[in-house]
C-alpha cells in the first residue's frame, strides 16, 4: 500500500515537470536575412544602350548562329548571344551622316530635313532571314535588312527601302509607322509575307501620309514598297478625341490579334481594354471583330465580419499594361479548367485614374484562354442576330456610321462564364462588337433591302436586315470561320403573282408571251431606254419580248439564297453604254459607276453577257459568281458583284483595271519594261495562282491576256470562266466539248488528250505565260496549226528560249512543260525559283518590240510521249480547227 502511494506521487511529479518544460521551450527564430548571403557577387552578361530601348527581337539561324536586335532612337544594335555589341545600324537622324540607311530611298529635298528616328517597328520575317524596321522619320517608311552568317556572327548584308516615289500625302501605301505608336505582326502564306499593322493616329498624322489605324499589307517582290491594301481608320471627327493605344499583338491558328486600350465609346470618358481579331488567311477587313476584355477583383462576400476594414473593395482593372501568350503549366491548367496544350493570353492589367488611361498602383494578372475568346466572339455574333424588342447598336461607331444589329437583342453586354481567379483576379468577357452588316436575299420582286451594307466594303456578310422585308424571316445561323448565316426560314410573306422581266429580242429563240401580271403591294416597274433596250445599231427604241425562262422568279430559291451576297441592286449601278472598254465573244465591257451603301461612287467595269440565255446557263453563271466572290488575294481580280437587271441579261461588275490586260500592256510601243519588270509580272501571277491552288481551284485558261493590271501596276489573275472573252484565233473546239472553246496552245498534254484539268495543267499554262512575257506578247507556236499542236508536243518539242531570257528562267519554263504532271513544280516552288532569279539579275535589260511572231527553232526536246487511245479528231465545224493527236 505504501509502495503504491509512492508511485503515484512520483508519477504526478513527472507530469508536472513535463508540462513545465513544454510550455517554456520554443524553437529559436532565425531572421530571414540570415538565410541569404548577400555578399555573393554574380557575374551576369549585360548590354547598355545610350537611350531607352524601343524594340527588341531575337534571331536564330538554322546553322545555330544567333543575334539580338535592340532598337533605340536613331540606332539598331546587333548584339551577340553573349551581349557583345557586334555592329550598329544608323537609322537617324535623317539628313545627317549618321543615318546609314537613309540614302537607300532618299528623295530630292530629304537631305534638308533633319529629324530623329524612333524605331517603332522591329520584326522578323517568318521564314526568310530578313529583319524589318520602320521608323517615325521619312513619313514612317520601312526597311528590309537581309541577314547572313559571317564568321559565326549574324550580320546585315544589304538593306532595301520599302518606299516608292508615287506616295503622296493623300495616298501613301508605304507609310507604316506612327509617332504615337505602331504594332506590326508579320504572317505568311505560301512564303508571301503579310504585315498586320495597327497604329495610333490623330488628325495631324492622318492629314499627311497617314499610316491608317488598322491595315494588312504585302511587300512588293520588287522591294520598293507595299501593294495596295484595305484598311480601317478612325473617323475624322474622333481622331483627336478617341485615341486607340495598341499594346500587344499575337497570332494563333487562323487569326491575328491586337490588344488595345481605348475609351468605352466616342462619347465616354472611361477607358477599357479590347481585343481585335482579324483573319490570318483572308487578307482584308471582312472579318474584323472586337471583344472587350474585363479583368476585375471581386472579394468573397462573408455574412460575418469582425470589422468593416476586413472587407476589400471590388476593383476593375481596366487598362492593359503588358501581355503574353503561352501554354499553361499542368497545375495552372487544372486550376483554370483548360488543357495544358491550350494557348492562354496572360494580361497584366491596372486600375486607371478616373476618366484617364493613366494607371494607379493596383494591378492584377488575368488569364484568357484563346479558344474561349474565339467562342465569346462567335456567341456575341449569334446574339446580335437574336430576336428581342430593343434595338442594339452594332458598335465601332468610331470606324463607321452608327448602325444596329440585323436583329434586336435585349441586352448589349455579353459576359461569358467567369474563369477561376488567378492571383486574386477574375477574368470575364464583355460584349463582342463588330461592324458586320447584313445583306439578305432579294425578294421575288427584285427589290433589294441592303440598307445595312458596309460603309467601305470592309465587313463580313452575316444575316439579313429588316428595312423593307417582304415578310418575316427567322435566321438559323451556322457560324463558321467567315461568320456567315447559312439559311433563312421564311415564316410569313406576301405572294407576288408576277413581275416585270425584259430581255433583248433574239431571232435564235422562240418567245412565248405569258399572261400579263401586275405587281401587287405598291411596287412599280419602269422601262429604260438605253442600249440594252434596243436591237438596232442607232439606239432607237423598239419593244422587247420577255423570255420567262431567264427571269429571277424562275431560278431555284436555294440558288438565290446562296447568291444573295453577290447580287448588286440595279438602282446602284450606272452603266455608261457609250463608253466601251472592249468587246469579246460573250459580250461587251463598259465603263460603269457603282454607288455603294455609303454613297461612295466606285469606278467599275461592267461586262454584259449576251450569249447566256437559258436558265441552266444563268444558274451556272451565278454559281461561278459565288466562287469568285470568295476569292480575296492581292493578285486575284475580285468580283464586285453581279447585277440581274429587270431588262436584259446578267451583268458582271468587276474592278476597273486602268492598264488593261497584261498582254496588250507589254505589247504596247509606249511601254518599255525591263527583263526584271517582266519577270516580276510573272512572279505576281505565280503568287495569285498559288492562292487559287490552295483554294482547290483550277483556272483552265491562264494566259497573259487573262491577267489584268491596275493603276499601281499590280497584276491580277482574272477570267475564271465567268467573264471570259473568247478569241477565235486562240480558242478551238474539241471533239467531246463542242460547246466549249479551249486555248489549245496554252494547254497541257493531258488536257489536250483526255480533257483533264488540274493545278499541274495550270502550271503548264504558267510556263507559256512566262514565255509570252519574255517575248513581249508573241503568240506561242505561230507556225504550228492548232490541229497539229498535240502531235507537236507529243514528239517532245517545246517553245524555244527567248532571246533575253536567262538560262535559269528557261529551265523553269521547261520544268513547267514536263510531259508528266507529277514532274512539274508546284506554284509555291515556282515562287521561290522566280524570286531567286529576280534577285540575281543585275543592271537593266530591255526587250525590243520588233516582231509579232517567233520563228520556231529546234529547242530542247522532252522525251516523246506514247500516243493515247483518246486522240482528238476534227470537230468538222466551219471556221473551227480541232486539236487532235
Amino acid at each position: 500500500m505504501l509502495m503504491g502511494l509512492s508511485f503515484l506521487v512520483c508519477l504526478s511529479l513527472g507530469f508536472m515537470l513535463t508540462g513545465v518544460s513544454f510550455s517554456t521551450w520554443q524553437c529559436p527564430r532565425i531572421p530571414y536575412n540570415a538565410t541569404r548571403d548577400f555578399t555573393v557577387k554574380y557575374e551576369l552578361p549585360s548590354f547598355i544602350t545610350d537611350g531607352p530601348i524601343q524594340n527588341i527581337v531575337t534571331y536564330k539561324d538554322p546553322s545555330g548562329a544567333a543575334a539580338l536586335f535592340v532598337a533605340v532612337r536613331n540606332k539598331i544594335y546587333v548584339v551577340s548571344p553573349t551581349l557583345a555589341n557586334s555592329s550598329i545600324i544608323g537609322t537617324g537622324p535623317v539628313g545627317t551622316d549618321q543615318c546609314e540607311i537613309c540614302a537607300q530611298c532618299q528623295e530630292p529635298g530629304d537631305g534638308l530635313k533633319s529629324e530623329d528616328t524612333d524605331n517603332m517597328v522591329l520584326v522578323l520575317d517568318p521564314s526568310e532571314p530578313w529583319l524589318y524596321s520602320c521608323g517615325t522619320s521619312q513619313h514612317g517608311r520601312c526597311f528590309q535588312h537581309e541577314l547572313k552568317i559571317q564568321d559565326s556572327l549574324v550580320v546585315i548584308s544589304a538593306t532595301y527601302c520599302l518606299y516608292a516615289a508615287h506616295n503622296s500625302p493623300s495616298e501613301c501605301p508605304d507609310c507604316v509607322a506612327s509617332p504615337l505608336g505602331t504594332r506590326v505582326l508579320v504572317t505568311e502564306i505560301s512564303r508571301v509575307p503579310y504585315f498586320y499593322i495597327a497604329s495610333t493616329i490623330n488628325s495631324s498624322i492622318a492629314a499627311r501620309y497617314s499610316p491608317k489605324s488598322v491595315s494588312i499589307r504585302r511587300p512588293k517582290a520588287t522591294l520598293d514598297g507595299f501593294s495596295a491594301f484595305e484598311s480601317l481608320t478612325v473617323l475624322p471627327e474622333f481622331q483627336d478625341s478617341y485615341p486607340i493605344d495598341y499594346v500587344y499583338s499575337f497570332s494563333a491558328q487562323d487569326f491575328v490579334y491586337f490588344l488595345t486600350v481605348q475609351k468605352e465609346s466616342p462619347t465616354s470618358r472611361s477607358y477599357h481594354t479590347r481585343l481585335v481579331r482579324l483573319s490570318a488567311e483572308e487578307h482584308d477587313m471582312y472579318q474584323y471583330r472586337e471583344l472587350v476584355l474585363d479583368c476585375r477583383f471581386e472579394s468573397k462576400r462573408r455574412r460575418r465580419r469582425s470589422s468593416d476594414r476586413e472587407h476589400k473593395r471590388d476593383v476593375a482593372f481596366n487598362v492593359l499594361q503588358a501581355a503574353h501568350v503561352a501554354r499553361p503549366g499542368s497545375k495552372l491548367a487544372q486550376e483554370i479548367n483548360v488543357n495544358d496544350t491550350d494557348l492562354i493570353l496572360f494580361g497584366a492589367f491596372a486600375e486607371s485614374e478616373a476618366e484617364s488611361s493613366v494607371p494607379r498602383w493596383y494591378s492584377a494578372v488575368c488569364a484568357f484562354p484563346v479558344h474561349q475568346i474565339n467562342q465569346a466572339i462567335e456567341d456575341g455574333m449569334f446574339k446580335c442576330c437574336g430576336i428581342a424588342q430593343h434595338e442594339l447598336l452594332r458598335g465601332l461607331s468610331f470606324f463607321q456610321a452608327v448602325e444596329y444589329c440585323p436583329h434586336n437583342v435585349s441586352t448589349l453586354r455579353m459576359v461569358a462564364s467567369p474563369l477561376p481567379r488567378v492571383r486574386g483576379a477574375r477574368s470575364t468577357f464583355s460584349p463582342a462588337r463588330w461592324p458586320s452588316p447584313a445583306v439578305g436575299p432579294p425578294p421575288a420582286s427584285s427589290q433589294y433591302c441592303n440598307a445595312w451594307g458596309p460603309s467601305q466594303g470592309w465587313w463580313a456578310l452575316i444575316g439579313r436586315p429588316w428595312g423593307c422585308s417582304m415578310g418575316q424571316f427567322l435566321p438559323l445561323p451556322q457560324w463558321g470561320a467567315g461568320g456567315r448565316a447559312r439559311r433563312l426560314i421564311r415564316q410569313t410573306g406576301r405572294v407576288l403573282p408576277g413581275s416585270h422581266c425584259y430581255f433583248p429580242l433574239s431571232a435564235r429563240f422562240l418567245a412565248v408571251l405569258p399572261p400579263a401580271a401586275t405587281p401587287s403591294g405598291g411596287f412599280a416597274s419602269r422601262r429604260f431606254r438605253d442600249a440594252s433596250y434596243t436591237g438596232s445599231s442607232d439606239g432607237s427604241a423598239m419593244p422587247l419580248v420577255r423570255m420567262p425562262s431567264c427571269c429571277i422568279e424562275n431560278l431555284r430559291p436555294e440558288l438565290l439564297e446562296e447568291v444573295k451576297d453577290v447580287l448588286i441592286p440595279e438602282e446602284r449601278l450606272l452603266t455608261h453604254r457609250d463608253q466601251v472598254i472592249g468587246k469579246g465573244h460573250f459580250g461587251s465591257v463598259y465603263h460603269s459607276t457603282y454607288r455603294d451603301l455609303s454613297e461612295r461612287e466606285i469606278h467599275c467595269a461592267v461586262k454584259s453577257l449576251n450569249r447566256i440565255t437559258d436558265v441552266e446557263e444563268v444558274e451556272e453563271f451565278l454559281k461561278e459568281g459565288i466562287l469568285m466572290k470568295s476569292f480575296h488575294h492581292p493578285h486575284i481580280l475580285s468580283l464586285v458583284g453581279i447585277c440581274l437587271p429587270r431588262q436584259g441579261l446578267p451583268l458582271v461588275v468587276l474592278p476597273y483595271m486602268k492598264h488593261g490586260d497584261l498582254r496588250n500592256f507589254i505589247r504596247s510601243k509606249e511601254r518599255n519594261p525591263t527583263v526584271k519588270d517582266l519577270i516580276g509580272f510573272g512572279l505576281q501571277v505565280a503568287q495569285g495562282m498559288d492562292y487559287l491552288a490552295h483554294m482547290k481551284f483550277v483556272h483552265r485558261d491562264l494566259a497573259a491576256r487573262n491577267c489584268m493590271l491596275d493603276e499601281t501596276f499590280t497584276v491580277k489573275v482574272a477570267d475564271f470562266g465567268l467573264a471570259r472573252d473568247i478569241f477565235d484565233r486562240e480558242y478551238y473546239s474539241i471533239q467531246h466539248h463542242r460547246q466549249a472553246k479551249l486555248p489549245v496552245k496554252w494547254m497541257a498534254l493531258e488536257s489536250l488528250q483526255i480533257q483533264k484539268f488540274t493545278t499541274k495543267s495550270d502550271v503548264w499554262s504558267f510556263g507559256v505565260l512566262l514565255w509570252e512575257l519574255l517575248t513581249r506578247g508573241a503568240p506561242p507556236y505561230p507556225e504550228v496549226d492548232p490541229y497539229d499542236i498535240t502531235h507537236y508536243l507529243l514528239s517532245g518539242r517545246r517553245l524555244p528560249q527567248p532571246e533575253y531570257c536567262p538560262d535559269s528562267l528557261y529551265e523553269v519554263m521547261l520544268s513547267c512543260w514536263a510531259p508528266s504532271p507529277e514532274e512539274r513544280p508546284s506554284f509555291s516552288a515556282l515562287i521561290g525559283e522566280v524570286e531567286s532569279i529576280m534577285a540575281s539579275l543585275k543592271g537593266e535589260h530591255y526587250i525590243n518590240l520588233t516582231v509579232t511572231y517567233v520563228n520556231l527553232e529546234p529547242g530542247p526536246s522532252s522525251p516523246p510521249v506514247p500516243s493515247s487511245e483518246d486522240e482528238l479528231a476534227s470537230s468538222g465545224e466551219e471556221g473551227e480547227a480541232a486539236a487532235a493527236c
